[in-house]
């Protein structure tokens, strides 16, 4: 989650503010099950976690119960839930040019000013 929505979340007033979901590696799932309805969740936003399977196992169900979304959806999850398409192939490639670049002009450790590259990502339906 970015800072700058996690800082408006934390500012929002007690009735509006959903205090996001940061999983512990040990029992990331269990911890899961009381977050939506403590927070009164109604749809998700989410990034590299089995959150499909938690609510499963905690008896919720996609779409009825919660909504997703992915914002960087990975191949497995593009036909199935709405989302971005993050262009990681292209991201690669761009990071690679960046080594390259830097290779070439002898710059060796880290940049004092490091370049960053923004890749669009693609807004492609859910199928």
């Amino acid at each position: 989650m970015s800072f700058k929505l996690y800082s408006w979340q934390r500012h929002q007033a007690e009735p509006d503010r959903c205090v996001p979901f940061i999983p512990d590696a040990v029992n990331e799932g269990q911890e899961f099950a009381e977050w939506p309805i403590r927070e009164k969740a109604d749809s998700l936003l989410v990034h590299k976690f089995p959150v499909e399977s938690w609510l499963a196992k905690s008896g919720f169900r996609v779409p009825e119960d919660f909504g997703l979304a992915y914002p960087y959806r990975t191949k497995g999850k593009m036909k199935t839930w709405p989302g971005i398409d993050g262009n990681r192939s292209a991201a690669g490639v761009a990071a690679f040019d960046l080594v390259v670049e830097g290779h070439q002009a002898n710059r060796l450790g880290s940049p004092i000013d490091p370049t960053e590259v923004l890749i669009k990502g693609k807004r492609s339906p859910k199928s």
